[in-house]
């Protein structure tokens, strides 16, 4: 934290840029001023007025209530928040990607055991189809269908 003042017996202190700027704006009449640099990080300044107490001590040097005599100015390095901002979007995007193919491999997994089903069902189905299913023996309908596959085969053979 820096504190700026216009005119004071303290002068080694120099303000920057964003802190020059700002005590214009201060001057003007802007009540803070704040911005985000990138490399930076963010820079917050206030004004310091001059109130009633001050004015005990600083009455003869020309103050009055409400003059901007200079502001305090707070930095917060970015470099620690981008570090943190990047190493958790490193984190989220290796997470997603470890759910979507845990995603993937549990349905590959569901789905073998459903096709297993389906093919075990249909086997039952075609069954069924071909005999009763309370005496297990072939039932007339694949009767039929065998006795006309015989015929087509005997005719095909004495037909030469």
């Amino acid at each position: 934290m820096i504190l700026l003042l216009f005119a004071i017996a303290v002068t080694y202190i120099i303000p920057d840029q964003f802190e020059a700027e700002a005590l214009k704006a201060f001057a003007e009449g802007l009540a803070e001023v704040s911005s985000f640099e990138d490399k930076e990080g963010q820079h917050y300044m206030a004004p310091l007025t001059t109130e009633d107490v001050c004015l005990r001590c600083h009455a003869a040097q020309g103050y009055s209530v409400g003059d901007v005599r200079g502001g305090i100015s707070v930095t917060i390095p970015a470099t620690d928040v981008r570090n943190r901002v990047n190493m958790y979007t490193i984190y989220s995007v290796i997470s997603a990607l470890l759910v979507m193919v845990l995603v993937v491999i549990l349905i590959a997994y569901i789905a073998r055991y459903f096709i297993r089903d389906i093919k075990q069902a249909e086997g039952k189905i075609l069954e069924y189809a071909v005999t009763d299913f309370l005496t297990g023996v072939y039932n007339r309908g694949y009767g039929l269908q065998l006795l006309a596959q015989e015929v087509s085969r005997q005719r095909r053979e004495f037909a030469c």
